[in-house]
């Protein structure tokens, strides 16, 4: 891994965009890893603080994959980047992923669908914008 980027996240209410990735993709041949952790102050919400991670490896220059884990289970991950600009660092990224609820029981599937879309402004800065679609059966 090149670079170490510190992220703080900031949420107003919400779902959580738990990747923690841009839409830059992962070069082939390198890895891309974080940690997290997540506090809520929602009082609807049966767990306020967790915690997870993902690990994710460059299997080609628009293709990465991964495992990630959180609140909401663990399960494998692809990145692939659909789009990217000729001339400029700009990305558009779609980010499959299907988790398996292991804190409950019985243990179900779920999937997750992520659309990012984002551009690297220079070596410290990028940013994005996401879509997130979630589902699962249990309240979190």
């Amino acid at each position: 891994m090149k670079r170490f980027i510190p992220i703080i996240s900031i949420t107003f209410g919400g779902c959580f965009f738990g990747t923690f990735q841009t839409a830059e993709p992962v070069k082939q041949g390198e890895m891309d890893a974080g940690l997290y952790l997540n506090f809520s102050s929602d009082p609807r919400a049966k767990t306020t603080t967790y915690g997870g991670g993902f690990l994710g490896f460059g299997v080609t220059d628009n293709l990465s994959l991964g495992l990630g884990a959180g609140g909401t289970g663990i399960g494998p991950y692809a990145k692939w980047t659909a789009y990217r600009h000729p001339n400029y660092y700009l990305y558009f990224s779609l980010v499959p992923r299907i988790y398996l609820d292991i804190f409950s029981s019985p243990t179900t599937a779920f999937p997750q669908m992520d659309l990012i879309f984002g551009a690297r402004a220079n070596r410290f800065f990028s940013w994005y914008v996401f879509y997130q679609v979630l589902y699962s059966q249990r309240e979190m």
